[in-house]
C-alpha cells in the first residue's frame, strides 16, 4: 500500500539520499565511482511515500553506476535537488 506522508523537505530529503547512497556505496567503490550531493530545495515541505521513492533512487543510482561502468569503467555521478 502507498503510505503518503508530510516531512520537512530539506532534512528528508538530505538524509533520504544519504540512505540510498549507503546502499550503492559499495558498488561505487568497487568501480571507481565517485558521488556528490548537493541539496537546494526552496519548498518547505513535501508528500511522499518513502519506500516507493526509495526503489526509485535506487533504480536511478544503478542505472548511472552500470553507464559509469559501461562508458568508461569509473565514474561520477553528481545528485542536485
Amino acid at each position: 500500500t502507498v503510505s503518503i506522508a508530510t516531512v520537512d523537505a530539506r532534512e528528508f530529503i538530505r538524509e533520504f539520499i544519504e540512505r540510498c547512497l549507503a546502499l550503492e556505496i559499495h558498488d561505487f567503490r568497487v568501480n571507481n565511482i565517485s558521488v556528490s550531493t548537493s541539496v537546494l530545495l526552496d519548498h518547505p515541505s513535501v508528500a511522499i511515500d518513502d519506500q516507493l521513492m526509495t526503489q526509485v533512487i535506487i533504480n536511478i543510482l544503478s542505472n548511472a553506476e552500470h553507464a559509469c561502468v559501461s562508458a568508461h569503467g569509473r565514474g561520477h555521478i553528481s545528485i542536485s535537488v
